[in-house]
């Protein structure tokens, strides 16, 4: 269920599994910890990171309790909790939970087994985040090239490593490259039996995304309002990918000078996270920050665009708290004086 996107029902689902499972077999079982990964794996993706924390830690201190638990169950969880510091830029944390993952696993499946490429590509992305771009890719490569040796060309896993190597590619701003690449994933999802519509929508994002940061923002636009038309019809509110797409879209809709249209995808994206994430979530406190600069540019005096920057103080403190969120954390900064006439940002 998860796979598909279905998040809403696969929680409920392994909820009520793994009190079953308590019940039956005791707290501290090998099966509980399965069940408890597979927990977290859909929590993480409806954003529900501290649920999912706990849940990785439960599974963690069973096996650690196990005698002679074997190393493929720690490594799963592992994978998880390194996928989800990767989402919460924490990736200090994330590169030494990958390694401390491979470690494990390689002994058992070989070096380069096609189920270890997440732990290559999660890598990537920590080495791209550390501004080391061209180890990222020299990492991803390989990678994704193993993959589609032993899957061949057309398999879903092989979509998803032309995603990870065209983020890179334009996390270096090597948008042609990053375009081929999306374009393979999207192409691999479109022929995909059975169909694949949520993930041809994903790539399309990308597409779209790229299309932006290469500063043809009419175009990018136009896959992105596509890209969000396509997931809604696929996915449920709320969902990861949706949320993704739509801030995406809120980031064109700015470029493009539609503060009123940003305004409506930023506030849709605040309800849907508010709903699920900490109030603590470093990416709750961004969106609610981007939402205050879009009324600090549209206020009328300067007494209003104070009051709006002081009450966007505590949202900067909580992106400044976080090493991974301080691009973000800056651009409050280079917010205009009060004082100043508003200028809507272009």
């Amino acid at each position: 269920q998860n796979e598909q996107g279905l998040v809403d029902e696969a929680v409920p689902t392994l909820q009520e599994a793994a009190q079953r499972l308590e019940r039956a077999l005791g707290p501290r079982h090998p099966q509980c910890a399965l069940v408890a990964t597979m927990l977290a794996t859909a929590l993480l993706e409806q954003g529900r990171f501290s649920e999912a924390e706990a849940e990785l830690d439960r599974a963690r201190a069973i096996h650690a309790e196990s005698v002679g638990s074997p190393p493929m169950p720690q490594f799963h969880v592992l994978a998880v909790r390194g996928e989800l510091e990767l989402r919460r830029r924490r990736w200090a944390a994330a590169r030494g939970t990958f390694e401390e993952a491979l470690g494990l696993a390689e002994p058992i499946v070989g070096a380069t087994h096609p189920m270890l490429a997440d732990m290559h590509f999660g890598l990537a992305h920590v080495e791209a985040a550390a501004g080391d771009r061209a180890r990222a890719l020299a990492r991803a490569e390989p990678t994704l090239q193993r993959v589609e040796a032993a899957l061949g060309d057309a398999h879903p896993y092989v979509a998803r490593g032309w995603l990870h190597q065209g983020e890179l590619q334009l996390d270096a701003d090597d948008f042609d490259a990053a375009t081929r690449s999306f374009e393979r994933a999207k192409a691999i999802n479109e022929r995909a039996t059975p169909p694949e519509p949520a993930a041809v929508a994903w790539a399309e994002c990308w597409l779209g995304r790229t299309a932006l940061a290469s500063g043809e923002g009419a175009p990018a636009l136009a896959r992105l309002v596509a890209c969000v038309d396509g997931l809604a019809a696929e996915l449920p509110d709320g969902n990861r990918l949706r949320l993704e797409a739509l801030l995406a879209l809120a980031s064109a809709q700015q470029q493009q000078g539609d503060g009123e249209g940003a305004a409506a995808s930023l506030t849709t994206a605040e309800t849907w996270m508010a709903a699920t994430r900490s109030a603590e979530d470093p990416a709750l406190a961004w969106v609610r920050l981007s939402l205050a600069r879009l009324r600090y540019d549209a206020a009328s005096t300067s007494e209003e665009r104070t009051r709006i920057r002081r009450e966007a103080q505590p949202l900067h403190a909580r992106l400044a708290a976080e090493p991974g969120w301080v691009t973000e954390a800056e651009s409050f900064d280079a917010w205009p004086s009060p004082a100043s006439a508003p200028t809507p940002r272009p």
